[in-house]
C-alpha cells in the first residue's frame, strides 16, 4: 500500500487528474482527493516530491541527448530489429506522463 500512496502522491504533483489516478492505480476517487487534500496540506511530502520531479527532468533530459544526438538507435551500420525495439521504447518513454 505504501507504493501505491507514493504514486498517487506523484501523479497528484504531475497533475494527472483524479479520474484517470484511480483507474491507473485502482482506487476509489474517493482515496485520490483524500491524497491530494493531504499533499496540499503536509509542505514536506510536496517538497520531497518536487526534488524527485526535478531529478526526473533531468533524467528526461540526458535521455533525450542520448537518444536523438549522441547515439541514435536506427543510424547506418546497426542491428535494425533491435535498434527498431530500442526507438519503440523511447518514443513510449517519451510519451508517458509517469
Amino acid at each position: 500500500m505504501l507504493s501505491k500512496r507514493l504514486v498517487c502522491f506523484y501523479l497528484i504533483l504531475k497533475n494527472v487528474s483524479i479520474l484517470k489516478s484511480s483507474e491507473t492505480l485502482k482506487l476509489s476517487t474517493a482515496t485520490v482527493a483524500k491524497y491530494k487534500v493531504i499533499l496540499n496540506h503536509s509542505p514536506t511530502i510536496a517538497t520531497v516530491l518536487e526534488k524527485v520531479l526535478k531529478t526526473e527532468s533531468i533524467k528526461r533530459i540526458f535521455d533525450k541527448l542520448y537518444h536523438e544526438y549522441i547515439s541514435p538507435p536506427l543510424k547506418y551500420g546497426t542491428n535494425w530489429s533491435a535498434g527498431i525495439k530500442i526507438y519503440k521504447n523511447y518514443k513510449s518513454r517519451k510519451k508517458s506522463p509517469l
